[in-house]
């Protein structure tokens, strides 16, 4: 177990959603409006693409099971996925963004947004994470978003920081 601002778990989820429309893609800073977790901030931390993309395919087989259409894995909400995850990382803080249209397509109806803090888990385990928190799992089954983008980091002592991006575009 660790201790994450307070909170001791083995993965720390939470998850919001919003509807509307903004910008396009970029990977402009998002300001944090709720710290949900701290640790020792760092600017040394490797994108994990397999990850990424293990639990893309997660995702589907969940969508799938419940007649849903799979998403299609976009490579500019995955980047500003990974860019929030490192600039979390920087801060030596976790949050959901407090706009989370900030640096996504100017023409996305509605954006979902998952966030994991894990230590030693896999894609599936952080995957089996999300689906057993409603509110994760409601993201991940909402049949409004038709895309995905997922930016996972890791930190120097092992923290995964992740955070799932998805839209309807």
């Amino acid at each position: 177990m660790r201790i994450l601002g307070g909170l001791t778990a083995r993965a720390l989820l939470v998850a919001t959603i919003v509807a509307g429309a903004t910008t396009a893609c970029t990977t402009t800073p998002a300001v944090t409006c709720r710290v949900i977790g701290t640790f020792p901030p760092t600017t040394s931390v490797q994108r994990d693409p397999a990850f990424e993309a293990a639990l893309v395919a997660a995702h589907n087989a969940d969508r799938a099971a419940q007649h849903l259409a799979p998403l299609a894995n976009d490579p500019a909400l995955a980047d500003v996925a990974a860019a929030y995850a490192t600039q979390e990382a920087a801060q030596g803080s976790w949050g959901h963004v407090c706009d989370l249209f900030t640096g996504v397509h100017a023409y996305a109806k509605a954006v979902d947004e998952n966030l994991a803090v894990s230590h030693g888990q896999d894609p599936g385990a952080v995957n089996a994470l999300f689906m057993a928190s409603p509110g994760h799992r409601a993201n991940i089954l909402d049949p409004r978003v038709n895309s995905i983008g997922i930016g996972v980091v890791h930190l120097p002592d092992g923290t995964t920081l992740t955070v799932v991006r998805l839209a309807s575009l």
